[in-house]
């Protein structure tokens, strides 16, 4: 079973931008740079992809669903 695929059936892969749904984080969104062993690592961009942070993000791809906590594909 591939790991780098969502419940919903996105293939998560580097370059796609993501936005964090968990209201505690704002209103954050993520670039995806790798994605390996079932974890996505990102970094904090813009609306438009640029990384405004460099620290990066580590994120299982099985909780980037639609949801309260989860994340959403923006582009």
């Amino acid at each position: 079973m591939r790991q780098d695929i969502t419940c919903e059936g996105i293939v998560v892969q580097a370059g796609q931008v993501w936005k964090d749904l968990d209201r505690r984080n704002g209103q954050r969104l993520c670039k995806v740079k790798v994605v390996t062993a079932g974890n996505a690592f990102m970094q904090r961009c813009r609306e438009d992809g640029t990384v405004s942070v460099d620290t990066p993000v580590k994120v299982s791809v099985s909780e980037m669903h639609r949801g309260a906590t989860g994340w959403q594909l923006v582009g």
